[in-house]
């Protein structure tokens, strides 16, 4: 891990620990509380929401970029959330068992059925969406938690504690590991320059991939300034499409030359992303 990535995920975590000391200096001790098993059935349901809850407070996260997509008429491809995982495939849908670990911590994808001039804002709703719906979920299972007294209180307060917790995590950072968070993206979109030329090209880009399946028909006018951003991680995937684009039209030859440059990215691209290419 390099030193900017570590300062910036230490910073996260330090973000992190300020939010949970203080919240549990600033609640009332008697709701804090509640959160914890007083009896046998309590305790199993405790044990048992600790495990599930978390990926409940993904898949509304997830759930909430998914639906802004449809309403809009896009497509579902993928949303994957741990071990579940529903795809298109041969314009079917389709469950699968997901074995993908990059996938684990949620994922959700659908593509336009054509490329337009309100790609931008279509995408931005999209990136909003799932921010939004972790705060709604996460105040609406707070309050569940502290004006309810059921067996399932632990539930309640360890969704809307980590949906409300997601919330921040995707709009306060700018990234998270080597990645934007949707607030930054969003930024990053809607900004005036060069970068947001970049992104405007990078979510075309991937539109007409999710569209066609394939990468032949890529315009490498837009990987040229996709590569041209001052983040490597953006770079990496700007000459990952292009190596792909010439690998499927068979210039074997610009392929090669594609591919030792992304030789070069190796070392910031978390390994089971990596793999999952097939680079090497």
């Amino acid at each position: 891990m390099n030193k900017k990535i570590f300062k910036e995920s230490l910073i996260g975590m330090v973000m992190g620990v300020g939010i949970m000391l203080s919240a549990y200096y600033l609640i009332p001790k008697d709701i804090i509380y509640k959160l914890f098993p007083t009896t046998n059935s309590e305790s199993v349901i405790f044990f048992i929401s600790v495990i599930i809850c978390p990926f409940l407070a993904i898949f509304l996260h997830e759930l909430g970029h998914l639906v802004a997509g449809l309403i809009q008429g896009f497509k579902l491809q993928l949303f994957v959330v741990a071990f579940l995982g529903i795809k298109r495939q041969d314009d079917k849908i389709k469950f699968y068992l997901n074995k993908e670990l990059q996938y684990f911590g949620g994922v959700a994808a659908s593509s336009p059925i054509q490329i337009t001039n309100k790609l931008k804002e279509q995408f931005a709703l999209i990136l909003i969406a799932g921010p939004i719906f972790s705060l709604v979920f996460g105040l609406l299972f707070i309050t569940l938690f502290i004006y309810s007294n059921t067996l399932f209180n632990s539930s309640f307060g360890i969704i809307g504690i980590i949906s409300t917790g997601l919330f921040f995590a995707t709009t306060i950072p700018e990234k998270s590991g080597n990645f934007f968070t949707d607030r930054k993206r969003m930024q990053r979109l809607y900004d005036k320059g060069k970068t947001g030329e970049i992104e405007q090209s990078y979510i075309e880009t991937t539109s007409q991939l999710l569209i066609d399946n394939h990468y032949k028909n890529l315009s490498t006018e837009k990987l040229c300034l996709i590569q041209s951003d001052t983040e490597p991680i953006v770079q990496f995937w700007g000459y990952y499409f292009e190596f792909k684009h010439y690998e499927e039209l068979g210039n074997s030859e610009k392929a090669a030359l594609i591919k030792e440059k992304l030789l070069t990215y190796k070392e910031i691209v978390p390994v089971n992303i990596w793999n999952s290419l097939s680079i090497n």
